[in-house]
């Protein structure tokens, strides 16, 4: 069989990157020596592997059936990936779920019959790994995250963002406390040298948490413009998302000017629930943060329109806006496999405002006293139940659970 240049030169670092898994994984047989006995020279087989070109097919042949891989060119199938590839990655880009999905499936029951060739078994698993991520959240295996670091590092395909996104989403897990870590991937994955600019968001994220504010606000400048010239409004949301954000955390200036301009997007164009309610809960809790409950409500309010699910530390923020406008607080049930799924001082504050009102104020009091506030660490968390505890006092005339209330966590700062 005749295969290209340039499809041997492919073959040849995927056969090195398949390799070295494997011996990775103890299997002597794998090593250098051992791999090609019989087959060609160390050095041919080093030459191969970094894309070098060998004179026979046979050696590539007789490598390939170690790895239980067979060889072979197909250019209508070529074809078909390269189509595929070019409008799963706009998928990427615009957030067109529905349509990657079924892109990703049209690609799977096309190399179906070819998944044990060198190459487009590779396709193969890429795009089982892209289904899965986006339909299920299902994250990739020790192995693939070996084999999509090597195709990384040896340059192998020009679709280098799709292995960015599977494995920024696996690795990210391991640097959720540690911000040196967080840099470093973003390094490894070169984040900021990328033809997606959908991926440039992690990077807003990274500078949010590590508070590079000036760079945060020149990104989000540079993106802003970005997906409105190329109409990506679904991106677009997402960095006006970290622009709130970052307004909450880094400056004072009112963002009723960012509000109107989300407003003027969300009313000509169709954005995904998930994205809007994201929205409007970044929305909600930027004006929680600065004490404006009525707009605060509003927003968690609008939120609540969006998403089907629960999540409770925002029940309690609602509950806590009803409470400062001296509203009747409304707190929903829980099943308690959802609520379970908590942190205990989550489930302590839910317990606290799910509790009926004509529970005496006193019982109230001994249960923040007691429950709650050894348990609280969050500075809003503390707010929310400094209040409750003030207002509870004004009418029991308890002045003593106050103090301790206060005493209690300075001395646990101290």
């Amino acid at each position: 069989m005749n295969v290209s240049r340039d499809r041997l030169s492919v073959i040849g670092k995927l056969i090195g990157i398949y390799r070295e898994e494997r011996r990775g994984n103890t299997q002597n047989s794998f090593t250098l020596k051992k791999f090609c006995d019989g087959i060609c020279s160390i050095n041919t087989l080093k030459n191969i592997e970094a894309g070098g070109l060998s004179r026979s097919e046979n050696v590539y042949i007789e490598l390939l059936d170690k790895l239980d891989l067979k060889f072979g060119e197909f250019p209508i199938v070529d074809d078909e990936i390269e189509k595929l590839i070019k409008g799963i990655l706009r998928d990427i880009e615009y957030f067109q779920i529905q349509s990657l999905l079924h892109a990703c499936n049209r690609g799977i029951r096309l190399l179906e019959n070819f998944k044990g060739y060198v190459y487009y078994g590779e396709f193969y698993y890429i795009l089982k790994d892209l289904y899965n991520y986006y339909k299920s959240d299902i994250l990739i295996n020790e192995k693939r995250i070996y084999v999509y670091e090597g195709l990384l590092n040896n340059d192998v395909f020009v679709w280098n963002d799709v292995f960015k996104v599977l494995l920024f989403a696996k690795l990210k897990i391991e640097c959720k406390t540690d911000l040196k870590k967080y840099y470093n991937l973003i390094e490894k994955l070169n984040l900021l040298n990328v033809n997606l600019s959908c991926l440039k968001i992690i990077v807003l994220h990274y500078y949010l948490v590590s508070e590079e504010y000036l760079e945060m606000f020149t990104m989000i400048s540079e993106l802003k413009c970005i997906f409105r010239q190329s109409k990506n409004f679904i991106r677009l949301i997402d960095v006006y998302n970290y622009e709130i954000i970052m307004y909450s955390y880094a400056s004072n200036k009112g963002i009723d000017s960012v509000v109107n301009e989300v407003n003027e997007i969300l009313k000509g164009n169709e954005i995904p629930n998930i994205k809007i309610y994201e929205l409007y809960s970044n929305i909600a809790s930027y004006y929680h943060h600065r004490k404006d409950y009525e707009k605060a409500l509003e927003y968690f309010n609008l939120m609540l329109d969006y998403y089907d699910g629960v999540f409770v530390p925002h029940l309690i923020y609602i509950a806590d806006c009803q409470n400062h406008l001296d509203l009747p607080i409304k707190m929903p049930v829980i099943e308690k496999g959802v609520l379970s799924g908590y942190p205990i001082e989550i489930r302590m504050m839910y317990k606290y405002f799910s509790l009926d009102e004509n529970v005496p104020d006193f019982v109230k009091q001994n249960f923040i006293i007691k429950r709650i506030l050894p348990k609280i660490t969050d500075d809003i968390d503390i707010d929310i139940f400094r209040f409750e505890l003030t207002k509870l006092v004004e009418r029991t005339g308890h002045y003593k659970s106050l103090h301790y209330f206060e005493h209690f966590l300075n001395t646990k700062l101290s």
